[in-house]
């Protein structure tokens, strides 16, 4: 969990995320095309066992993005996210063997 200090100045997302995928071990980066104005940038590694996804859309704004806005349906999005880490548990836990 990243917390700041309420004195301290926001860091660039950039930065963010590029301490997150550092502090990961990650060394894979996939850009996906979420619309014309959207990209999700998946960084993950060779095992596909950690993974930082960042959203990019293009004139976005911080709020929650709507699908006419920005192209895609951020719901879905998120629950493709949270299926990934829910399977990669199973998959850990012994229920599903592949």
């Amino acid at each position: 969990i990243f917390i700041m200090p309420k004195t301290a100045t926001a860091p660039a997302i950039e930065d963010v995320m590029a301490y997150w995928t550092e502090a990961n071990g990650l060394d894979i980066q996939v850009e996906e095309a979420l619309s014309d104005r959207a990209m999700c940038i998946k960084n993950t590694n060779n095992t596909n066992t950690q993974f930082v996804w960042n959203v990019v859309i293009e004139d976005g704004r911080h709020s929650w993005p709507e699908a006419q806005f920005c192209g895609f349906s951020t719901n879905e999005l998120i629950l493709d996210f949270m299926n990934q880490k829910i399977l990669l548990k199973q998959v850990l836990d012994g229920v599903i063997n592949c």
